[in-house]
């Protein structure tokens, strides 16, 4: 029917163009929801613009596109400020983003530490590290400091384990 008035009757009013991208979106035909919507997103009606952009941002948030959506929900509640469902729904996909990011780094930090330990695991100090961090220790407590961080540097360069000592060295200097 909408089509019908647009098309063969020469309706030109934006609220039945938005009435026929609603019943696009009704029946499940996205693409020409979508079409329908955008041409509107420009209307010097802010109520029609903030509706096309919200409809636009529901159908992103469907094809799992969250950064699109809030995006088309800001852009709704620019138009209109007062299009409380626009801004509700842009709360809820933001809540569900953060939550996504968090997950995601949280799982990142998890791999990360884990693979950490591995890696110290690894990298535990060889038996010349440890005799080389015994004579550093000696030097030290002779209260030859500069002796003992020198030996530790040249020892890093013969050996990475060395290394593991990175925090020793950097309280005797």
């Amino acid at each position: 029917t909408y089509k019908y008035l647009i098309d063969s009757l020469q309706v030109t009013e934006e609220e039945i163009r938005l009435n026929l991208a609603n019943a696009y979106y009704h029946v499940q035909d996205t693409a020409n929801a979508t079409t329908a919507y955008q041409g509107l997103t420009s209307s010097p009606q802010p109520e029609i613009s903030s509706k096309a952009y919200q409809q636009l941002g529901i159908i992103a948030n469907q094809q799992m596109k969250p950064e699109q959506a809030m995006k088309d929900f800001r852009n709704a509640l620019k138009a209109d400020p007062n299009n409380e469902q626009a801004r509700y729904n842009y709360e809820m996909v933001k809540k569900k983003w953060d939550q996504s990011v968090k997950s995601k780094n949280d799982k990142g930090m998890k791999d990360k530490q884990q693979k950490d330990k591995q890696d110290n695991k690894k990298d535990e100090p060889s038996e010349f590290a440890k005799r080389l961090k015994a004579q550093a220790d000696q030097l030290v407590a002779e209260r030859k400091y500069d002796e003992a961080v020198l030996l530790m540097a040249e020892g890093v360069t013969k050996d990475r384990t060395v290394s593991h000592y990175s925090d020793y060295v950097d309280r005797i200097t």
